[in-house]
This record gives C-alpha cells, structure tokens and sequence, in this order.
C-alpha cells in the first residue's frame, strides 16, 4: 500500500512541475538560451552573420567562453568578412585578457587588416582592456612614425587609454607637429583633457613650426570648451597669447595661405567658442578672424 501511495506522488510531482529547468552545466554556460557547445559551432557556420553573431556572443560571455579562444584568434587572422573579425577582436579582450598573445594580435590587425572598421576595433578593443604598459606601448610608440595618418590616429588613441598620464603628455607634446592635420586634431581633442597643460600649450603658440602652432591653437580651444567652470580664470591668463598668434595668422593667411592650414581654421572655431564662455560676448577681433573661414 505504502508503494502504491509513493509511486502515486511521484507522479503527480512530475505532473505539477513539468518545466522545472535543468540544473546547467558549469562547463557549458549559457548566453540567449544557448549553450557555450552551441555558439561555439556557429563560430564555424558558412553564413559570415551567424559567425559575427557568434563571436558578440564570446565577448559578452568573457572567460566563460575560453574554449573559443583558439577559433577567435583564427577569425580574427583569417575569416573573409570583417564583421566576424571585428568581433573576433573584442571577444579575445574580454575572454583572454591575460593572454600576452592577445594584446599582439590586436596590434597587428590594427595595422593589417584591409578594413578600416575592423582596424579602429581592433584599436578600441585594446584600449578597454587596458594590457600591461610595457607589453605594448613600446609597439604602439613605433607606430607614431607610420607612414598611415590613420594608424598614427589610432596609436594615439591606444597609446592615451594604456599608457600612464606622466609618460603620455610628452608623447602628445611630440606629436603636435604631425604633418597630417587629422593626427594634429587628434592630439589637440587629448591634450585638452590633461590638467595643468595650459603653460605648455602657451609656450608652443610661438613655435618655430606652423603645424606645432596650430596643433596647440587647437588643443587650447578644446581644453578651453571641456574645462570645468572653476578653469576660466586660467584660460583667462592664456587668452592675449592665444589672441596674438591669432590675429597674426588672420593677417597674414591672405599673403602666406600655405601657413593658414585648415587645423588653424578649426582652432578658430574652438577658440571662439572658448572667449564666448569665458566673456560671454564675441570680440571683434575673433569675428575677424572667423571670416577667413
């Protein structure tokens, strides 16, 4: 009898619970309903949107999804589609951040991938996960002297999220002469988050070089647009030095245009909008200025 009563509950405990889930297996962890065993076969599947897919799926999985590893170094070197690629990189910076190999492979599809898009994510992807300096800023200091304006950008950008702030002021002071004025405006938008940069950016506006004078033009103009309110005083002190090199440029762009480089022209624009916070009024002089644009 007792049997019978037993056989009867278990029954019924099966009947009342029919979708209890599973317990899930540690060693194949679920990410959208699917198992890691899953995803990791669509890393492998003929449509390049299924793999791209796929490989979003490592990146958010992280160390949970080591197994993929090997295949995403394979993607990111070799699959015919740069959707894939691109996300074969940001998943390698989030599921083997400690990997030394991954920090290197990142670098060189920054400089060798024929897409753009995936050598800007292959750059972003590296500065997130912030490597060990001296693994890699070394490699990304030879990359300043590229022939590429473009790698030189993203180099930059690398070298600003990786590189301690002590090291990375001189290297952006360096790179204020670049000759390509994408580089030079790339420079200027980080210099103009440092603190206590002013003095230095006064000093190079009577640089011997023009580009130099405008890439410090224009990191003035953006420290002056991001600085807090507590800042003005100081960009107040730099005003009459940034004013002079100015009003000389506008003078003379007619007469020696080579020297008025379009960087120059945007430093304008910043700048005016830096004396229009800090005055709240628009000097004539800049308005001068402005119409050379």
């Amino acid at each position: 009898m007792n049997g019978v009563f037993l056989l009867v509950s278990a029954f019924f405990a099966v009947v009342t619970h029919p979708n209890q889930p599973k317990a899930q297996n540690p060693n194949d962890p679920v990410y959208q309903n699917k198992p890691l065993s899953m995803w990791l076969k669509y890393l492998s599947d003929k449509d390049s949107k299924v793999r791209g897919r796929a490989a979003y799926a490592m990146r958010d999985l992280g160390p949970k999804a080591k197994p993929a590893v090997p295949t995403l170094f394979k993607m990111l070197r070799e699959d015919p589609s740069p959707g894939p690629r691109m996300w074969a990189g940001y998943a390698l910076s989030t599921v083997a951040p400690e990997d030394p190999a991954v920090p290197q492979a990142l670098i060189q599809a920054m400089q060798n991938d024929t897409s753009k898009a995936v050598r800007w994510s292959t750059t972003h992807a590296l500065s997130n996960m912030k490597p060990e300096p001296k693994a890699v800023v070394p490699e990304l200091k030879k990359l300043l002297k590229s022939e590429s304006p473009e790698l030189r950008v993203n180099a930059i950008h690398a070298l600003v999220e990786i590189e301690e702030s002590e090291g990375m002021t001189p290297i952006l002071i360096a790179s204020l002469g670049d000759k390509d004025a994408d580089v030079r405006e790339t420079v200027a938008f980080r210099l103009g988050y440092i603190e206590d940069i002013v003095p230095t950016l006064r000093s190079l506006l009577r640089n011997d070089k023009p580009t130099v004078r405008a890439g410090a033009s224009l990191a003035l103009g953006r420290w002056g647009e991001t600085c807090r309110d507590a800042d003005i005083p100081q960009i107040k002190e730099s005003l009459p030095s940034i004013i002079e090199v100015l009003i000389r440029k506008a003078m003379c762009a007619k007469a020696r245009p080579k020297d008025f480089t379009g960087s120059a022209r945007g430093a304008l624009l910043w700048q005016y909008q830096l004396l229009y916070r800090c005055f709240r009024t628009k000097p004539r002089l800049y308005v001068a200025g402005l119409c050379l644009h």
